[in-house]
């Protein structure tokens, strides 16, 4: 039988983002339409096809002088033929061109292949999953005007980057809340089949567990959040209040001699497509 021949390209068509959606479903992640869209407009995204049918996908949009890498994946029918290095090399080639720093978070399968293309470990998270609790949501409302533009200076402080685009996105989606207890500041927003609590910043534990306290008001349904490790306290606040860790992530950019420490107030990433 003939080898099936693999074509790569750029950019989802018009009508393909179904295809990248089907793929996050296969992998178990939380991607929905707009996360694409995102990178759509904002960056790159890279795909594998055959016979015409996306197999495999990553994307890197750009933040500054730098560059994320996410929503690398691939059909399980055609893992481990190397599909996602070359998509990868598409984002690095990318961000090169730009001299763009580029990061990104790997589960623990995919560090060990993008610590072959130079990438190097500088934190870890963990994903924690609370189940849904039966019952109505609180209505929400999109946040706007000085709140907002607090809460981007917080994620700038926070994550590095001016990643006021992202931000903004996120608040306009439909159902997307901004937190905020006095100074400390988080987003609930959409996902496929969890609601998301990330990007966190907060000033200490104390400040972090009352925040999230704050986030789980009027929200019933299953939650998931992207925890950074180091932070034992809020860690335990979550298993009391029904979390349970699911997999760990690792935080990593490339070509960095040098181990950068992170933001002591960044308490949750956005997710793994983002940061």
């Amino acid at each position: 039988m003939a080898r099936t021949e693999v074509q790569f390209g750029t950019d989802l068509l018009a009508d393909e983002v179904s295809a990248g959606m089907a793929l996050s479903q296969e992998a178990g992640w939380n991607q929905i339409p707009p996360d694409w869209d995102f990178f759509q407009r904002h960056g790159r995204v890279f795909t594998a096809r055959t016979d015409g049918q996306v197999v495999a996908t990553s994307a890197v949009v750009f933040f500054e002088n730098a560059a994320w890498v996410g929503l690398v994946l691939v059909a399980k029918a055609w893992r481990r033929r190397g599909l996602a290095t070359q998509l990868v090399n598409s984002c690095i080639a990318e961000a090169e061109a730009r001299a763009a720093e580029i990061w990104l978070d790997a589960t623990p399968d995919g560090a060990e292949v993008y610590s072959r293309l130079n990438f190097v470990r500088v934190g870890e998270l963990v994903r924690m999953r609370r189940p849904s609790l039966g019952g109505v949501p609180c209505a929400s409302k999109l946040a706007e005007g000085a709140d907002l533009n607090a809460f981007i200076k917080l994620d700038w402080a926070a994550f590095g980057f001016d990643r006021a685009m992202l931000m903004r996105n996120f608040v306009q989606r439909q159902g997307t809340v901004l937190r905020r207890v006095a100074e400390d500041g988080c987003l609930v927003r959409d996902g496929r089949v969890a609601r998301h609590i990330g990007p966190l910043m907060a000033s200490s534990e104390d400040g972090a567990c009352k925040l999230i306290a704050a986030a789980l008001e009027g929200e019933p349904g299953e939650l998931i959040i992207d925890l950074y490790r180091h932070h034992a306290q809020t860690f335990q606040f979550l298993l009391n209040h029904g979390f349970a860790e699911e997999r760990k992530f690792f935080r990593m950019v490339r070509g960095k001699d040098a181990v950068p420490s992170a933001s002591p107030s960044a308490f949750a990433s956005a997710g793994p497509e983002y940061g």
